[in-house]
């Protein structure tokens, strides 16, 4: 890339030497150059502002992975630390199947596809033996919900190889904007040269 930009701003100053002529050329070679200009720096804050948002999307989606994993984890553990005790009683059996309710409640789809946030656990039963874990679940998944419509945005529609070839295509107008405007300026200074000369041929 610096070899291009070093060629195309070579043969702009010496084209720009060799023409001392031409004035209207060159202005609209000026003209192009802030068009080419404009156009490589918007390509370029494109692909900037989409590779800043998919990075913020995907650490959010992985926070939201991790999050509810761990929680997953959680209420698997409860629910086999309550099954073990279901000979105990009506109430040990009852709590051990609202557990297992609330662990099939939880399931990775919601968070992989980023559909929609997930729904509050309910204490149908009334289980006074679940009531603050279902809380502190609730809680958990509050903050779940919050990092899923983020990560819904990872799903981006630039591929990396989408990314660099547009990378490459802003830097080439942005080198052809630098060339087109060292050109004119080589052109100004070469001809301001001329006309000095001249004028101090005159005064001779």
């Amino acid at each position: 890339m610096s070899v291009l930009a070093l060629c195309l701003i070579g043969f702009a100053v010496y084209v720009a030497r060799k023409r001392t002529k031409g004035v209207l050329l060159w202005r609209r070679i000026k003209l192009a150059s802030a068009v080419c200009g404009t156009v490589g720096l918007v390509l370029f804050f494109v692909n900037f502002e989409k590779t800043l948002r998919d990075t913020i999307s995907v650490r959010a989606r992985n926070f939201a992975y991790a999050e509810f994993i761990d929680l997953k984890l959680l209420v698997a553990e409860r629910v086999s630390i309550a099954c073990a005790h279901t000979q105990d009683g009506r109430q040990a059996a009852l709590t051990c199947s609202d557990l297992k309710n609330i662990d099939e409640e939880l399931v990775s789809q919601v968070v992989r596809d980023d559909t929609h946030p997930f729904a509050a656990v309910v204490n149908w039963q009334k289980n006074p033996d679940i009531d603050q874990f279902v809380k502190e679940v609730n809680a958990r998944l509050a903050i779940i919900n919050q990092a899923i419509p983020a990560g819904a945005e990872a799903h981006s529609f630039l591929s990396d190889e989408d990314r660099i070839g547009l990378m490459f295509l802003s830097a080439i107008f942005v080198i052809a904007a630098l060339a087109g405007s060292i050109g004119e300026a080589t052109f100004q200074l070469v001809r301001f040269r001329i006309e000095a000369e001249a004028a101090g041929r005159d005064r001779a």
